[in-house]
């Protein structure tokens, strides 16, 4: 596991060492994932809270109701997978009311699930001899895929 950290330093002198893990994390459609986050800082106490924000995003995610959402103290975790759950996913912390670090975040990215599936192939060959091999089959999901090449 990877920790990322990064340090800010915001109006009055307040900074604090923000650490957030893992940097990575890919997972199927339908499972589970958890971030975790830390921070190191002599003043933090109960004045400091984490609170997490997809980039791109404007507003902190415990903000809106969402089930698959469960946040804990240093913890934050998301149920069920969705394609639209990718991207990067950052931890802040604030000390009485202002940010004081934030981590570098953690990129998601959500793969579709793949069924392999075996069948039985019966060939047929002179004289009405029967063969029988296997064969596997692969069905995946996808994203919306965008060629580059020009029709």
């Amino acid at each position: 596991m990877i920790d990322l950290m990064y340090v800010l330093t915001v109006t009055g002198g307040t900074s604090m060492r923000v650490i957030q893990y893992p940097a990575e994390r890919t997972a199927i459609r339908g499972a589970n994932v958890t971030f975790g986050c830390k921070f190191a800082d002599s003043q933090s106490g109960s004045d400091t809270t984490l609170y997490w924000w997809k980039r791109g995003e404007r507003e902190y995610l415990h903000t809106r109701p969402d089930n698959r959402r469960i946040f804990d103290y240093k913890t934050f975790q998301i149920l069920n997978l969705n394609f639209n759950d990718s991207g990067v996913y950052i931890c802040a912390a604030v000390h009485k009311g202002k940010i004081a670090g934030n981590g570098t975040g953690t990129s998601l990215t959500v793969h579709g699930k793949c069924d392999y599936r075996t069948t039985e192939i019966v060939m047929d060959k002179l004289f009405y001899t029967k063969l029988t091999s296997c064969a596997v089959i692969t069905f995946c999901e996808s994203t919306i895929f965008y060629s580059h090449k020009k029709l």
